[in-house]
């Protein structure tokens, strides 16, 4: 079974986002006996998506036939305050002397992390998606042997670059994606870098400008090239992953790739942040610049590889490394050493929160900014703040409280911004937040 989901209702931007409506196609096919015709019901076990239209029947199905329900799609509608970002879906098919119930799920919101499929065409990209799902970050993936290398623009459109490189070992970061990199972080991006063979390609078997790129960008010391450990364990005490441990065999799905994982060693500012046993020898580091508040950890393997300990192994690593990625400082800040191309403001973080949460802005030029929260009757809460900002990436911080200093009750409420450049121009965005009891 597959699935098409197209806005039907909203801001037209072609994303199923909370209070639309979208139109969800399931496409079928038929591996074993001739069968039909198939009533199937659509359901949700959750409050988050409202089914308006469940039905559909699709005809005999043939041996080897595929057929679906483009003419008459179930209509979708998603709730106003998701709980959820992958919001899940049960199909329940039957006819003569057969039944069947299948769960789905479907993406509810703007995605907040780029997957960089740089894996020179191999199909690992599905345990990417795989991993992101189970953590419920809404994603949206990159090809680069299909779009080429992304801009820098795109980058930063998203809160977490996730760049993977599965089995390369001979064209993994080339000059141009190293100049990428190293321009993104400069502008105060948030990157987790994963593949076996990075350092093999970049140090081992590269040239002098790579090994610098990876020694004086990733902060990085490649030690050897294959270690036969087969599991990872994580630094005591680290925020990221402390008492976290993986392994790449086991019984949970994987690419069961893991036979040159690199062994690196960092160098400062950068921190080890795991190990494999039971050799000990270093297998990843984080490090971050205060200056511009990039962070950025790089794993000298590849995640694809996760078979364990636990089915979400691999997800959870995922899902705590974006969640240290995310977090931003606590005031306004610029964080940017290149000039974006246009206006950005991100979705807070977290979101739901309580009792403060951080959103990111993004200026093409130096500009007078005006930033406001208010509730959900447009009454004023809250001015942030109401002055000059260079260009570049600045962090905002909201506390959960008004004017006064006083907290203000759980509810909804909305950061209002907007700039008036240097140049004239003038443009506003808001995202919505939720403050939890």
């Amino acid at each position: 079974v597959a699935s098409t989901l197209t806005e039907t209702t909203g801001d037209g931007d072609g994303v199923f986002e909370p209070g639309e409506q979208a139109d969800l196609v399931i496409h079928l096919a038929n591996s074993g006996v001739s069968i039909g015709p198939v009533t199937a019901h659509l359901t949700c076990p959750t409050d988050d998506i409202e089914v308006l239209d469940g039905e559909a029947v699709f005809e005999r199905l043939a041996l080897n036939d595929t057929a679906s329900n483009d003419a008459a799609p179930f209509r979708l509608q998603a709730a106003v305050n998701p709980n959820i970002n992958f919001v899940p879906l049960r199909l329940s098919l039957s006819a003569e002397n057969f039944s069947m119930t299948l769960d789905l799920s479907v993406p509810v919101g703007e995605p907040t992390v780029l997957l960089i499929d740089d894996d020179c065409g191999a199909d690992y990209e599905s345990h990417y998606a795989r991993m992101s799902e189970q953590a419920d970050w809404l994603y949206r993936i990159w090809s680069v042997r299909e779009l080429g290398v992304a801009l820098l623009d795109e980058l930063m459109k998203y809160d977490a670059v996730v760049w993977f490189t599965g089995d390369d070992h001979d064209s993994t970061l080339t000059l141009t994606e190293q100049m990428l990199i190293r321009s993104y972080l400069d502008s105060g991006g948030r990157l987790l870098l994963t593949g076996q063979n990075i350092g093999f390609d970049l140090v081992a078997d590269g040239t002098e400008s790579d090994s610098l790129f990876f020694a004086e960008v990733l902060h990085a010391q490649f030690i050897a090239d294959v270690t036969e450990n087969y599991t990872v364990l994580g630094v005591n005490g680290d925020p990221i992953v402390d008492r976290v441990s993986v392994r790449f065999t086991g019984q949970y799905p994987q690419a069961e790739n893991q036979v040159s994982q690199s062994v690196i060693a960092p160098i400062a500012p950068a921190v080890t942040l795991m190990h494999y046993i039971p050799s000990f020898l270093g297998a990843a580091i984080r490090c971050e610049n205060p200056e511009n508040g990039s962070r950025w950890v790089y794993l000298a393997f590849g995640m694809e590889g996760i078979a364990g300990l636990q089915s979400t192994s691999a997800a959870d690593l995922l899902d705590r490394i974006l969640s240290w990625l995310r977090l931003y400082s606590t005031s306004v800040q610029k964080n940017s050493t290149v000039m974006p191309q246009e206006f950005l403001l991100t979705q807070n973080y977290p979101n739901p929160f309580n009792p403060e949460t951080r959103i990111a802005l993004q200026l093409p030029e130096p500009a007078r900014v005006k930033a406001r929260v208010v509730n959900v009757l447009g009454q004023e809460i809250r001015l942030l703040f109401d002055r000059r900002l260079d260009s570049g990436v600045h962090t905002l911080h909201w506390d959960g409280r008004d004017d006064a200093g006083s907290a203000v009750g759980a509810g909804v409420y909305w950061l209002s911004v907007r700039m008036e450049g240097e140049s004239g121009a003038a443009q506003s965005g808001a995202v919505k937040m939720v403050l939890m009891p």
